[in-house]
């Protein structure tokens, strides 16, 4: 496996926040959130295209991975924010895997119904620098971390090539998983 494929970015959309993580070899590298306070769609999927194509120029990343969106549950900017990314990597030949929250859930905490709260103890578990994160999100009113959180976990899930979790079948969120190269 060359560098470049060792090095996985995860993002985790939304129409305010873009949650993100990149994992090379089992160490996180970099996290976060960026804010999204454009007004028009145009305008938003705009800055999220620009802020992931930072990403990737910075660290060249061998595989993309997304969250799987809900088909009744996404805007029309989540699907065309999903499209825009998953097009870009194609064309730079970034791998690209989409998981819900759910099958995430069950690789990183397989003992049954869990919680956000819950999963992102678990990673803190695995990575401590994202504890001041943590208990920030703990005093907040708006769960702004939350989507960095649930990136840094599908990055996780990614990273440890879980061969399990491509036979989840569709769940009931209507998520499953994809893999493209």
């Amino acid at each position: 496996m060359s560098t470049r494929e060792q090095i996985i970015l995860a993002i985790n959309p939304g129409t305010r926040y873009l949650g993100f993580a990149i994992i090379k070899q089992g160490k996180l590298i970099d996290w976060g959130v960026s804010v999204i306070e454009e007004r028009t769609l145009e305008e938003r999927l705009i800055k999220a295209k620009v802020t992931v194509s930072k990403y990737f120029s910075r660290y060249l990343p061998g595989v993309l991975v997304l969250k799987a969106l809900h088909p009744a549950l996404q805007s029309s900017l989540q699907k065309r924010q999903d499209d825009e990314f998953a097009q870009w990597a194609h064309a730079r030949g970034c791998q690209i895997i989409r998981y819900s929250l759910r099958q995430v859930k069950a690789v990183l905490l397989p003992r049954g119904h869990t919680n956000k709260q819950q999963l992102a103890e678990h990673i803190i578990h695995q990575y401590p620098e994202l504890l001041h994160a943590y208990r920030k999100e703990q005093d907040a009113l708006n769960p702004y971390h939350t989507r960095m959180f649930e990136a840094v976990a599908f990055a996780m899930v990614a990273d440890n090539s879980v061969p399990s979790i491509s036979t989840f079948p569709p769940g009931r969120n209507g998520a499953i998983v994809t893999t493209e190269q």
